[in-house]
């Protein structure tokens, strides 16, 4: 799962740099920070942590 998040974010990366759309450079910037937040909790449940608030 770690993996194919993380697969995600580059390609949403790239797909932000190369759009001229605001209103769809809007969505991927929040939705790349959502799952960001995602995948430093999936790293700390995986680390053996609670998963960050």
């Amino acid at each position: 799962m770690r993996t194919a998040l993380s697969i995600r974010l580059v390609g949403m990366r790239e797909e932000l740099v190369h759009t001229d759309d605001r209103e769809y450079r809007a969505y991927l910037k929040a939705t790349i920070e959502r799952l960001e937040v995602v995948l430093r909790r999936l790293d700390g449940i995986l680390a053996g942590q609670a998963p960050a608030p």
